[in-house]
Formats: C-alpha cells, structure tokens, sequence
C-alpha cells in the first residue's frame, strides 16, 4: 500500500506547479530542505475501537522518475497538524545519483481506516494534506571528442611517415 501511495503522490507532483528544479554534476551529492504548509489542523485518532482510525505521517525521499526509492523513505508520525509549516531535510551522499531526472519530496498525508465487519479487514483511503517537491537532473559531460586540429595532426605525422618510407 505504501509504494501505490508513494507512486501516486509522484504522479501528483510531477504535473504540479509546486515542482521546482535543481540541477546537480554527476558525483555531487544533494542536500535540501523542502517545506510544506499544511491549510488545515488535523488531529489523530488511533482509538480503534469503534471501527475507525486516522493516522498522519510527514513522509520524505528520493525517487527516480518510475517511483523507485533511492534513498530509504522516511516516515514521521504525527499525532497533530496545525495550520504551520513543516519541513523535510533531505540528503543523498555524493554519488549515490546517477546520471538521470530523480524527484525529492516531503508529503504530510492523512490516513483514514475504516473495519469492514464483514471483511474483517481495514479499508483505507488517503488524502494529502500538503506536498513539496523538488525535480532533480543528474548531468555528465559529454564523451569528448578530439578538437578537429588533432586530426589535422595525426594526417601530418602520416605524410612524415608516408614520405619518410616513400609512400
């Protein structure tokens, strides 16, 4: 259910207008902090006895674009939201990016459990209470290739050689 709801809150994110961007040199690492500010106050509920629950996480990570972690998600439970901002200190080590687009974001999402008596499983929906996120590019430089005068060079050491041995 975690990874469904990660990959979802991707999606979210990659058409929103709070997506940001950040460009980084292949080998660097990445060290950010990403606030979110929540519109509404929520309170937890794990009494569980009357057949309902509501829990609220800040969740936080790095993703290539397909939902994949990169770095271990992280989940904070929280026992109350107010109208505030909170944030998401995120960190990859140098290198640990490859070449590529990664996305960092810091979600506070609320849960809500409901006991399907009949089922005797819990149905849960999601919502999300505020989200940040920030588009990573992973850049290398280019293959290099030789400046037009080596050629020049090495066609000229040629002709040496080819007039030395009478070619």
């Amino acid at each position: 259910m975690m990874k469904k709801m990660l990959f979802s809150l991707l999606a979210m994110l990659l058409v929103s207008s709070i997506v940001l961007g950040t460009q980084i040199k292949y080998g660097e690492g990445y060290s950010k902090i990403l606030s979110v500010t929540s519109d509404t106050e929520i309170t937890a509920d794990k009494d569980y006895y009357d057949g309902k629950v509501t829990y609220i996480y800040k969740i936080y990570g790095v993703y290539d674009i397909i939902g994949n972690e990169i770095i271990p998600t992280k989940q904070e439970e929280m026992s109350y939201v107010s109208k505030n901002t909170y944030t998401c200190n995120i960190y990859v080590e140098p290198g640990k990016l490859k070449e590529g687009k990664y996305i960092a974001m810091c979600s506070i999402i609320k849960l809500d459990g409901t006991y399907d008596y009949t089922s005797k499983k819990w149905d849960w929906t999601w919502e999300k209470v505020a989200a940040s996120a920030d588009k990573i590019e992973v850049v290398s430089p280019t293959p290099p290739k030789p400046p037009s005068i080596l050629v020049q060079i090495i066609q000229a050491i040629i002709n040496f050689f080819k007039s030395l041995f009478g070619f």
